[in-house]
C-alpha cells in the first residue's frame, strides 16, 4: 500500500521534482487534513462536500467539493485523552501529556460533558462551561464549548471559546483550524491565510501549524507556498502526515490523481504504523481516508472509494462530509435505505449541513417518497434560498415520476419551470455540459406528445360523440317510423273495425226489420204496412 515509511520523504520529494506546479481552482478541505502525527482531538475540515445532483436512473452522481461549509460549521467534539501527541513530537517519542495533566475527576467530568453536548447541545454548554472555568488551562473544554455554540447558531460567542482555547495551548490545532474557517467565511480565504500565518509566528515549531497554512495556501491557489511549506516540514520530520496530506492535495488539484493517491497511501501507511507505537495515545485520521475516497472517485474506483469512506466513518462516525458523501454512493447503488441512514445521522451532528439536506431527499425520491422528498427539497430553498440542487432535483422529479392527482401535463409544465428556475440560480456556475437544457426539452416534448394525445383523444371523443348522435337520431327516426307505422297500421285496424262493427250493426238492423214483417204477414192482420188503393173509412163526428 504505497511506498515504504522510511523512502516516503525521498519518494516524494522525486514526485514533486518530476511535476510542474499548476495553480488550478480551490482544493477539496477534506484533502489536507494538518497534523503532525494525528492526534486528538482528530478533527475533520469541514467543507469536503459531495453533492448528488441527481439520484436513480436519471443524470450522473456529481462529487462537489467546496472550500468551506455552504451553511455553517459544525465541528465534531472534541475528546480528551490522557496522552496525546503534541504538535511538534517527534514520531519516534511516546506520544507526550497534555498540559496540565488531567486528573481522573477532571477526565470523568469531560466526559459526561461530552455525552451532554452529543445528546443536547444547550446542556452541552453548560456542562463545559463549568469545566472551562474550573480548567482555564485546558484548550479541549473551551474548544468543544467554541463547537457547541456554533452549532447553536451563536457564532460570536463560539469564536470566544476558540480564542480561549489558544491562550490556553497557543498551538492547540483544533481551535486554530475552527477561527481560520470562521475568518475565510467572514472576509475570505485569504484573511484565514493571513490570520494562520501570524499563529504560525508564534509558534513556529508548531508542524501542525505550518501544515495548517500550507493547506490555506493551497486553497488561495499559492500551491508553490504550499509545496515549500510541506517540503520544510518534511526536513524535519520526514513521516510528518500533514505535510504528506498538503503534497497529495496540490496533485490532486493538478489532476495527478496517481500521485495524489500515492501520497495518501503513504500518510495512511504512517498512520497505521504510529497507531501500533502509541496504541493508547493515537487516533488515526478519518481525514486521509476522506482523501483517499474522494481520490479514488476521480479515476472512477467507486468501490474503493465507498471502502475509504467506510473506514473513515469507522474511525470517526460523527463527520458529515463522509456520512454525507458515503450516502451518495449508496444512493447511486440504489440502497436507499442505507443512504437515508447515513445522512439522518449526518444531519444529526450538523442541522445546518443543507447539502445532507438535499442528499436526503435524493433518497427518498427513490424510495419513491415524493411527498417526503419534495419536503426536504423545498426545506433545503428555505435553508439556501436559490440553491441550484434543490430546484433541479424537484425538476427531475417532476419530469419522472407520476404524481397521484397530478395530470402528466401539469407535471411537465411544472418540470420545466423549476429547469427554469435552476438555470436562473446557477447563473454563471451552469457547466456546458449540465442536462438541464436536454431534460427541457425533454419535458416539452412529453408535454407536446401530452397535447397531442389530448387533442387526438379530443378528436376521437367528438367523433364518437358525433358518431353516436348520428347513430342515436338514425334509430330515433327508425323508431319513431316503426311507432307511426305501429301507430297507422293501430289506427287502420280501429278504423277497420269500427267500419265492421258499424255495418255489421247496420245489417243486424236490416235482418231485424225483414224478421218483424215477415212474422206481420203471416198474421193476416190490417196493421202493419196500408195497402195501397184501400179506403179507410172516418166516422164524422
Amino acid at each position: 500500500m504505497g511506498a515504504s515509511p522510511k523512502r516516503s520523504y525521498g519518494a516524494i520529494i522525486r514526485l514533486i521534482r518530476m511535476s510542474r506546479w499548476v495553480v488550478i481552482g480551490v482544493l477539496a478541505a477534506g484533502l489536507v487534513r494538518c497534523s503532525g502525527v494525528e492526534k486528538k482531538p482528530d478533527t475533520p475540515t469541514v467543507g469536503a462536500d459531495a453533492v448528488f445532483v441527481d439520484a436513480g436512473a436519471r443524470g450522473t452522481t456529481v462529487m462537489e467539493v467546496t472550500p468551506l461549509p455552504d451553511s455553517g460549521v459544525a465541528l465534531p467534539v472534541a475528546t480528551v485523552e490522557r496522552a496525546t501527541v503534541d504538535a511538534g513530537a517527534p514520531v519516534d517519542e511516546p506520544p507526550a501529556k497534555v498540559e496540565p495533566p488531567i486528573g481522573e475527576a477532571v477526565s470523568a467530568e469531560f466526559t459526561e460533558a461530552t455525552k451532554a453536548g452529543l445528546e443536547d447541545a444547550k446542556k452541552g454548554i453548560d456542562a463545559f462551561k463549568r469545566l472551562a472555568e474550573r480548567n482555564p488551562d485546558l484548550p479541549h473544554a473551551h474548544f468543544n464549548l467554541g463547537v457547541l455554540y456554533e452549532r447553536t447558531g451563536e457564532n460570536g460567542l463560539a469564536e470566544e471559546a476558540y480564542r480561549s482555547a489558544l491562550r490556553a495551548k497557543g498551538d492547540f490545532l483544533p481551535a486554530a483550524e475552527a477561527l481560520a474557517n470562521q475568518q475565510a467565511k467572514r472576509r475570505g480565504a485569504a484573511e484565514a491565510v493571513r490570520f494562520v500565518d501570524v499563529l504560525v509566528a508564534k509558534n513556529p515549531k508548531s508542524l501542525d501549524l505550518v501544515n495548517l497554512l500550507g493547506k490555506w495556501k493551497i486553497r488561495v491557489g499559492d500551491s508553490d507556498g504550499a509545496v515549500a511549506l510541506a517540503k520544510s516540514a518534511l526536513r524535519k520530520d520526514e513521516r510528518n502526515i500533514g505535510a504528506i496530506m498538503n503534497m497529495g492535495a496540490v496533485f490532486y488539484r493538478q489532476g495527478k490523481t496517481e500521485l495524489a493517491i500515492f501520497a495518501f497511501q503513504n500518510a495512511d501507511t504512517i498512520d497505521r504504523e504510529n497507531e501500533k507505537k502509541f496504541a493508547a495515545g493515537y487516533r488515526r485520521s478519518a481525514a486521509i481516508h476522506q482523501a483517499l475516497a474522494l481520490s479514488y472517485l476521480k479515476v472512477d474506483n467507486k468501490d474503493a472509494a465507498i471502502a475509504a469512506f467506510r473506514e473513515a466513518i469507522a474511525l470517526r462516525g460523527d463527520f458529515p462530509e463522509v456520512l454525507n458523501n458515503l450516502a451518495v454512493l449508496l444512493t447511486e447503488k440504489k440502497d436507499f435505505k442505507g443512504a437515508v441512514s447515513l445522512l439522518e445521522k449526518a444531519l444529526a451532528f450538523r442541522p445546518g449541513y443543507v447539502r445532507a439536506v438535499v442528499n436526503l431527499g435524493n433518497a427518498h425520491r427513490g424510495l419513491e417518497q415524493l411527498d417526503k422528498a419534495l419536503e426536504l427539497y423545498e426545506q433545503a430553498r428555505k435553508m439556501n434560498p436559490g440553491l441550484a440542487e434543490a430546484t433541479f432535483n424537484i425538476g427531475v422529479m417532476y419530469l419522472d415520476h407520476e404524481w397521484k392527482g397530478m395530470e402528466p401535463m401539469a407535471r411537465y409544465e411544472r418540470a420545466i419551470q423549476e429547469f427554469r428556475r435552476y438555470k436562473g440560480e446557477a447563473g454563471a456556475k451552469l457547466d456546458k455540459d449540465d442536462p438541464v437544457d436536454r431534460y427541457v426539452q425533454e419535458a416539452d416534448k412529453r408535454l407536446k406528445i401530452e397535447k397531442r394525445k389530448k387533442d387526438a383523444k379530443e378528436r376521437r371523443d367528438k367523433a364518437a360523440a358525433t358518431k353516436k348522435a348520428r347513430e342515436e337520431a338514425k334509430k330515433k327516426s327508425a323508431d319513431d317510423a316503426a311507432k307511426k307505422k305501429a301507430d297507422d297500421d293501430t289506427a287502420e285496424k280501429k278504423k277497420a273495425a269500427d267500419e265492421a262493427a258499424k255495418k255489421k250493426k247496420a245489417d243486424d238492423a236490416e235482418k231485424a226489420g225483414e224478421k218483424k214483417l215477415k212474422r206481420g204477414g203471416s198474421a193476416g192482420s190490417d196493421e202493419g204496412t196500408p195497402v195501397e188503393g184501400r179506403k179507410v173509412r172516418t166516422k164524422d163526428k
